[in-house]
């Protein structure tokens, strides 16, 4: 299944997924990322397009409590 990126795109890296990084350009199969690090430093990293996945927050789902009339 191949994913298409498009510059501005939110992606992790497989191997670090904690830290989200933006796409700024993509050249072939290779996409300049950049992120900031704890010091509020820009970041700038080189991925192979197949090492990075497109980010999808996080979904919460809240489960609406219902009457239950049978003792």
């Amino acid at each position: 299944m191949e994913t298409e990126f498009k510059e501005g795109d939110k992606v992790y890296h497989k191997a670090k997924p904690n830290i989200k990084w933006i796409i700024e350009k993509i050249d072939g199969d290779k996409a300049h990322c950049s992120t900031l690090n704890d010091e509020l430093k820009k970041v700038v990293e080189e991925f192979a397009l197949v090492t990075i996945e497109k980010y999808t927050p996080p979904q919460f789902i809240i489960d609406v409590p219902r009457r239950n009339n049978h003792y």
